[in-house]
């Protein structure tokens, strides 16, 4: 969200922004045993809205029972909305 528009109650995201924030935090905090393939990132400035769909690969307790790695689809999304 951008602070410059907050003052007069316009609520705007900049999409570039919130999209290289979210692969930085991918990158920074991400633990390495999980393996994230990110399919689409998606948003829109007003209202202010972004979703990101993906997959989340990692390994198993039981790996060295021949089980195979844990692998499953997710979908996030987030729209604000101002309220008074």
């Amino acid at each position: 969200m951008s602070d410059a528009y907050r003052a007069d109650h316009i609520l705007y995201l900049d999409v570039q922004g919130a999209t290289a924030d979210f692969y930085s935090y991918l990158e920074s905090d991400m633990p390495d045993k999980y393996t994230m393939t990110v399919s689409s990132v998606t948003g829109t400035a007003t209202p202010p809205n972004l979703a990101v769909i993906g997959t989340v690969t990692f390994s198993t307790l039981f790996q060295q029972y021949g089980f195979d790695d844990i692998t499953f689809d997710f979908a996030v999304k987030s729209t604000n909305y101002r309220t008074e």
